[in-house]
This record gives structure tokens, sequence and C-alpha cells, in this order.
């Protein structure tokens, strides 16, 4: 979707690829979720709400909402809608954040079995956040949800946006700090990896940094930082949006292809989500 288009990312595409989800700002608290033919542009209200993202089966749609036991503006439920029923299973996110509060789309297992869901708080130049297992209509409370930690020594730092590739294994983009934060640095070197995970044993498959995907000035201001990720269908590989706002005055939306190994190949600009 090109930056300026209605509506905004992440998007979600159903299982035929004839009609897409996507937020939309309204007068709802986090905006609404809408459904967009991919025929004709008609466009649907399905729900109040934003990341979508839709279960392999096209039948249940997870999106971020409102926390029904606690209307307040700094709560939020991670919201499972049955598009046939309309019924919400409501997975409850009690802490207190406000605007630092972050949750990424979430990620379906290629089964529908499991919800990964990237969640915690941005309140500085690298989020504080955790990768949770979502087990649809089991997890009632994000407080109670497994953690997915990668079974090795190594530090993986705070992951954000994860997408399950076609083989099964988990992908994620995750802020680390590798630099020293002096000024012979262009950046503080707070960078982005990819890493790649087999799910069972949660042992690391890939692993690549790539800088230009989140950067920080020596002021500890984030000046790139990625804002969407879509996983490709048939074999693995990523698609990877970050906005550049090292010139504030014009922020630039990249648009970034992994294919694993050590190439992060820049392909477009200007376009601010993606699905495959």
């Amino acid at each position: 979707m090109a930056a300026g288009a209605p509506g905004g990312g992440p998007i979600s595409l159903t299982p035929d690829r004839t009609a897409a989800y996507l937020h939309r700002d309204s007068e709802a608290l986090r905006g609404e979720i809408i459904r967009v033919s991919l025929a004709d542009g008609s466009v649907e209200v399905v729900a109040e709400g934003m990341t979508p993202s839709l279960s392999p089966d096209g039948r249940t749609l997870a999106c971020v909402g409102d926390n029904p036991e606690n209307p307040d503006v700094e709560y939020r439920a991670l919201h499972l809608l049955d598009l046939e029923s309309g019924e919400i299973t409501y997975v409850l996110d009690n802490a207190c954040g406000g605007c630092a509060r972050r949750i990424d789309q979430p990620a379906w297992s290629l089964d529908g079995s499991e919800l990964y869901v990237a969640m915690g708080f941005e309140d500085g130049p690298i989020p504080d956040m955790d990768l949770l297992v979502v087990i649809p209509g089991t997890t009632t409370d994000l407080a109670a949800a497994a953690v997915f930690t990668p079974n090795d020594q190594f530090e993986h730092g705070a992951p954000g946006f994860p997408a399950l590739l076609s083989d099964g294994s988990l992908a994620i983009v995750a802020v680390v700090n590798y630099g020293t934060g002096d000024s012979s640095d262009r950046f503080t070197a707070h960078w982005s990896t990819v890493e790649v995970f087999d799910i069972a044993s949660a042992r690391e498959i890939d692993a690549l940094q790539f800088p230009e995907l989140h950067s920080v000035d020596l002021a500890d201001e984030v000046v790139t930082h990625t804002v969407d990720v879509a996983s490709r269908p048939t074999t693995n590989g990523l698609a990877i949006v970050a906005q550049d706002w090292t010139d504030p005055m014009s922020p630039t939306f990249i648009l970034y292809r992994w294919d694993g190994g050590a190439e992060l190949r820049e392909i477009a600009r200007g376009i601010a989500a993606i699905a495959w």
C-alpha cells in the first residue's frame, strides 16, 4: 500500500486474495478495521481496533482493541473476532501503558493453533518487548501467556514484528544495541536483526544485523524504525518496511526484501504497508 492511500497498515489478506483487512482512523478510540474488496474497492467496517491479522483459514480476525473490563484508554485487549458469528473472544492486557504501550500485529502459526504477539513498552530508543505465545480459546490474559525464549546464550534484544515463514519457522525483527554510543559513531548503533527460529526447539536457524532498519542519533532520537513485516507464502522470505526520519520534514518509507542470508535489498520507496 502506498503512503497516503486510504486506510493504514498493517495489511492482512484473505486466503483467496480477494480482500484485505486494514486499519483506518475513525471516531473510535483505536480506529476501525475495514475489509476492502480487491475486485471493486468496496469497503466494509468489521470491527473497532487496530493491527488486523487474519487466521490461515480466514475465519478469525485478531486485532488490538479496547479492554472490556477496563474501558479506560490506558488499557487494551487482544480481540479474536469470529467473522461468521460476530462473537469476540478477549485476551486481556491489564498493564497500564498509555502511549508507551506497544502491541505489534499478531502472527498466526501456520495451522492457526497459536498466535505470536510482540508486546511491551516503547519509551526509549530500544523498546522493552517480549514475544508472547497466545493459544486461542485457552489464553485469557496476556500476563499469563508463555514467553518465547531463544534456546541459546546470545543477546536477542527486543523482539517485534513476528512472522511465520512458509516452512513453519518463526522470523522476528528485533532491536539490539551493539554500539559504543560515543561521538566516533555516526549513530549510537541501535540496530535491527532479523532472526529465524525453529519453533519446537527455540533454536536459532539464521540471523543478520541490519543497521538501516533501526538507527538512533547521538541525541537518542530514533531516526529509522521498522513499521511493517510480511512473509512470503511459498518459499522463505520477508518484505520489511522501515520509516526513515533522517529528514524530519520529509520522512521516507523504504521497502526491503530479505530472502535469507546476508543481503537485504531495497526494492521501493513510498510503500507504507505490505502483504505478500
